[in-house]
């Protein structure tokens, strides 16, 4: 099958262009050619970057572009690119491609991805490797057969490794101005395979590192204590580090690897502490992000309240790259949990019990479900075929937990559920107890095993949201007992609950898109298949029988739709195919969420799998019918045998590199570069073989790019957090070998979009950072510099040596006497102080700022200031600021960039 993406709308035609928008166009044009070739050496088109619209009608193209199109860019544009991009583009072989025979297998290495291929973290860190590996085709899987064929596949065929907002910016507008799909990933934590697809552009937000810990805070709609700031590749190992450390509990996901400021928060978020806190969306104070047209935005509940409504709850990969999150955390609450299990199979000392007494106790464990939820508890229960030991049967595990609870009470809590089970013929005793502070990772808690999200493989999932009228009386309780007995026994099925109840009084009565049916929930339930993954020795399965396999899971959850009208489901764990996706997984807001994405992304330039508005765009084979078979994400026709049709050898045709993609300047890339095949090599398919949208709007899917992890140091990821406002400390930061490459800098201030140091109170410590392997000699010089936080404002200032020349930041803010925490106050706000350098093209900087178009009053800088807003491609709005916000243009213009992106 051949898929395309299509837009199926016609669109309206585009309003006619003025002189005077020609005259500005061109005058930008020339700004930024002379910029680009003064940088970079290039004579790079500014059209290809350059920023978007959203009161424009969208394009007219119907579908788009992939490899064997001729408008498809061109190696040469490609790397002029990179360039632009300072050496971030990456062109990624699929990790497997060692197992397969050509010039980069290895044995060793193969056999070392098929023994740990379920392990999560080696997908997380390499730019396009995903948890969901059904989604991919499975055209590059850890195979035994060598002599097998490799596919790009459903993999992106490019990806931006985005370490600032400004790479993200770029992304964005490449992706958008060029009419290719555009995809995003952070850590490749997702079912549904939205964080791929083929012959896209994909944009790798899991570098993006940093938290910072504010023990007091203000901004729009929140005034108190603890809050945290995360950039946009925070993963729950850094949430979790940064909870012990300042002893503070930050609502937080049950997988190591997940990225909580991606599709986390933005799919609702819950965690041990739903029915006591609410879900993580609830507390989200305020979100920073790329949106369609390139803008960087702030979004909180005075500015863009309408987007900052979508973000949280309305979906991940739909509304716009979100870069960094400001969340609300709380005094450290600790849990008081315990683990029970019962079992058909016989144990040590412990014979096994009959079925029904075994599904006789999941009837009372519901029963006991809304008592726990009632007591503001969590519990995380499986049913599996199979016992840890790996004997066949059936075994329930489940976690009881009562935050802000002594064992004593939990201890008397739990006493009558269990003499319920004794009586019911399932022996219990009292079991082990114990509190923690910091809810564990991977396991809730570490008495129950591993969680499905943890381990990759091919598994396909299907959830409900069972309401609170599923427990009302007998009747129903037995009903819905009944559903998933049905789903274990008759399907073969594995189940994964979480009973919880973040209803709206518990949460502080949030107004966000989180699905309402959310707020009346008992137990969010999984089922999928038990053990679904891939040995490396049996043949991948065809899309005809994944799509086998996607209807007979459909058929079991649609006994649970049938008795939850109006339930529901959690995006993040569901099946995005599912037929009723838009009440499933919006409800009641849909078209309120529809708004704000027509509103803000017309073209459709975010795309993913049953996302608002994804109808507008639909896949379609080369005969141009509707969708076949399951949604993954192969751009590659496949017969029955599984074999890619009139494909040339594995040597011949994916082995072939092509050339390392590097800045014009740079001397050597100091990260991983990943090969790809050379598309001139390639066979020239049928028209639009590939992966391209049809939409009824023009849209490329949305799914971030992964890269290859820069520094694999994970330890101590956040720094405690100092109450001095003047002093300046050496920051330690290995630079990039040569003009324009990749920064290797993990001060939590100057990494990523620089969220953390903007709303820093202080000086923000910083580890050292470690060099590339082989570029420690090399990086040595460039490795320190002044850092100072403004003392007004929380902006920053970089002072210091390099190669000779004067290295600093251009001044965002004035710096005057600070009496308090740092208000959120913005560039163009900041009063007084000396202007920055102006950079050629728009410089300037300046203290009083709010007044004149462009940011700039009474500042010392060029005389270029008017032609900010032109350069950034702002929106004229209030809510949007002149002046870049926290973009990390560290260095002097003259040696990185051409000015601020805004």
């Amino acid at each position: 099958m051949w898929v395309v993406l299509k837009y199926m709308a016609i669109p309206p035609p585009q309003p006619e262009l003025t002189a005077q928008h020609h005259m500005l166009d061109m005058a930008l044009f020339c700004v930024l050619i002379f910029l680009a070739s003064t940088v970079f050496a290039v004579n790079f088109n500014f059209e290809n970057i350059h920023f978007g619209d959203v009161s424009q009608s969208p394009p007219q193209e119907e579908c788009r572009y992939s490899p064997d199109d001729d408008d498809w860019p061109s190696d040469a544009e490609w790397q002029r690119f990179n360039a632009t991009l300072g050496g971030a583009l990456l062109k990624p072989q699929p990790l497997a491609i060692s197992c397969y025979a050509g010039p980069e297998y290895d044995a060793a290495k193969c056999a070392t991805l098929q023994s740990g291929w379920r392990n999560m973290a080696q997908h997380a860190n390499h730019p396009i490797s995903v948890m969901s590996q059904w989604a991919t085709g499975m055209t590059c899987a850890p195979t035994k057969n060598p002599n097998s064929t490799c596919a790009q596949g459903g993999f992106p065929v490019y990806t931006v490794n985005a370490m600032t907002v400004r790479h993200v910016q770029m992304a964005v507008n490449f992706a958008r101005n060029r009419n290719i799909r555009l995809v995003i990933k952070n850590s490749g934590h997702n079912f549904n395979g939205n964080n791929i697809g083929g012959n896209a552009l994909s944009i790798w937000v899991h570098n993006l590192r940093g938290l910072t810990y504010h023990p007091t805070f203000t901004t729009p709609g929140y005034t108190g204590h603890v809050v945290v700031a995360m950039a946009g590749g925070t993963r729950a190992t850094d949430v979790s580090a940064a909870s012990r450390m300042y002893n503070a509990t930050i609502l937080n996901a049950g997988g190591a690897d997940v990225a909580v400021p991606g599709g986390y928060f933005q799919g609702a978020g819950h965690s041990s502490y739903a029915s006591f806190y609410g879900l993580a969306a609830d507390h989200v104070l305020q979100i920073r992000a790329v949106t369609a047209d390139g803008t960087f935005i702030v979004a909180d509940a005075q500015t863009n309240p309408d987007l900052f409504w979508a973000f949280r709850g309305g979906g991940g990969g739909t509304f716009g790259v979100v870069t960094s999150i400001l969340v609300r955390a709380f005094p450290l609450t600790s849990i008081a949990s315990t683990s029970i299990t019962f079992s058909t199979i016989s144990r040590p000392g412990l014979s096994g019990i009959s079925k029904e007494s075994f599904w006789t106790g999941i009837k009372e464990y519901l029963n006991f479900s809304t008592t726990l939820c009632d007591n503001r508890g969590f519990g995380y229960n499986f049913i599996r075929h199979a016992s840890s030991s790996g004997a066949t049967g059936l075994t329930f595990t489940s976690s009881l937990s009562l935050p802000n609870r002594t064992l004593a009470e939990l201890r008397s809590f739990t006493a009558p559920f269990l003499q319920r089970l004794n009586d019911v013929g399932i022996p219990m005793y009292m079991p082990k107890m114990r509190t923690v502070d910091v809810p564990d990772l991977q396991d809730q808690p570490k008495l129950t095993r591993r969680a499905l999200g943890d381990v990759v493989g091919h598994t396909l999932i299907a959830s409900r949201l069972f309401q609170r009228y599923n427990y009302a009386d007998d009747a129903s309780t037995s009903e819905m007992q009944a559903a998933i007995r049905s789903a274990v026994e008759e399907g073969g099925y594995d189940v994964h609950g979480q009973v919880m109840s973040p209803t709206f009084s518990v949460a502080g009565n949030p107004d966000n898109a989180v699905l309402p049916a959310f707020r009346t929930a008992i137990m969010h339930t999984q089922v999928y298949e038990p053990n679904a993954s891939w040995d490396g020795s049996t043949v991948v399965e065809t899309p005809e029988l994944q799509a086998r396999r996607h209807d007979r899971l459909q058929s079991y959850l649609q006994r649970w739709r049938d008795i939850t009208p109006g339930g529901g489901a959690y995006m993040n764990e569901g099946d995005m195919q599912d037929p009723e996706w838009k009440d499933t997984f919006y409800g009641s807001y849909y078209e309120r969420l529809l708004e704000v994405k027509k509103k803000w992304d017309p073209e459709g330039v975010f795309w993913v799998i049953s996302g608002v508005g994804s109808d507008e765009w639909e896949v379609r084979d080369s005969s141009g019918g509707g969708r076949e078979g399951l949604y993954t994400q192969d751009v590659e026709p496949r017969n029955s045998n599984n074999v890619l049709p009139h494909s040339p050898p594995r040597s011949q045709s994916w082995i072939s590199a092509l050339p390392n993609i590097a800045s014009a300047t740079a001397l050597t890339p100091v990260h991983t570069k990943y090969s790809t095949p050379n598309r001139n090599n390639l066979r020239k398919s049928p028209p639009l073989p590939h992966h391209t949208l049809n939409s009824h709007h023009h849209s490329p899917p949305a799914t971030m790019p992964t890269n290859k992890k820069i520094n694999n140091n994970t330890n101590n990821p956040v720094q405690p957090p100092t109450n001095q406002t003047t002093t300046p400390h050496t920051h330690a930061s290995t630079e990039a070998a040569d003009l324009g490459q990749a920064r290797y800098d993990h001060d939590t201030a100057a990494i990523g979009d620089r969220d953390d140091a903007l709303h820093a109170p202080g000086p923000v410590f910083v580890r050292p950072g470690r060099a590339p392997p082989g570029m420690e000699q090399r990086v040595f010089a460039w490795s320190t510099f002044k850092y100072e936080t403004d003392e007004r404002d929380g902006r920053e200032e970089l002072k210091g040596d390099l190669h000779g020349g004067q290295l600093h930041r251009q001044n965002r803010a004035a710096r005057g006497e600070m009496t308090g925490p740092p208000p959120l106050r913005e560039p163009w706000e900041s009063r007084g102080g000396r202007g920055g350098r102006g950079g050629r093209g728009g410089g300037g900087g300046g203290g009083m700022g709010a007044q004149r178009e462009g940011g700039y009053r009474d500042g010392n800088g060029n005389g270029n200031a008017g032609l900010e807003p032109l350069i950034c491609g702002v929106r004229e709005s209030k809510d949007t600021p002149k002046l870049a916000k926290g973009i990390p243009e560290e260095l002097d213009a003259d040696l990185f960039w051409d000015g601020p992106i805004c």
